[in-house]
C-alpha cells in the first residue's frame, strides 16, 4: 500500500498537484485551509496512510469531523490506508465519502 501511494503521489505531483500526507488532524484542516487560500484550483491529495495508527495517536473525532464536512475543504481527494480496517468497521459509513474501498 506505501508503494501504491507513492506512486499517486508522484503522479499528482508530476501535474502540477499538491500531496498532503496527514497526521494531526487539527493541523492538517488548518494547512488544508491555507493551501486552498492560496491554490484552490490545483489538484490536492490528502494521504492518510496508515489510518488506525492516526486514530490511535490522536484519536478519531477530529478525523471523524473532517470526513462529516464540518471543516468544509472542496476539491480534495483524500485517500487512507489501514494495516487493520477490521478494527475501524464503524468508519465504513464514510466509505461513500471515499467512494472507493480497495
Amino acid at each position: 500500500k506505501t508503494v501504491a501511494v507513492h506512486m499517486l503521489a508522484r503522479d499528482i505531483i508530476a501535474r502540477n498537484g499538491i500531496v498532503l500526507f496527514c497526521g494531526e488532524q487539527s493541523h492538517t484542516i488548518s494547512v488544508l485551509r491555507h493551501i486552498r487560500q492560496i491554490e484552490d484550483k490545483r489538484p490536492l491529495i490528502l494521504v492518510m496512510e496508515d489510518v488506525d495508527e492516526i486514530i490511535a495517536k490522536f484519536g478519531e473525532h477530529d478525523i471523524l469531523a473532517m470526513l462529516d464536512g464540518e471543516h468544509q475543504t472542496d476539491n480534495i481527494v483524500t485517500v487512507a490506508t489501514s494495516n487493520y480496517p477490521e478494527r475501524h468497521v464503524h468508519l465504513m459509513r464514510y466509505a461513500i465519502i471515499f467512494q472507493r474501498l480497495i
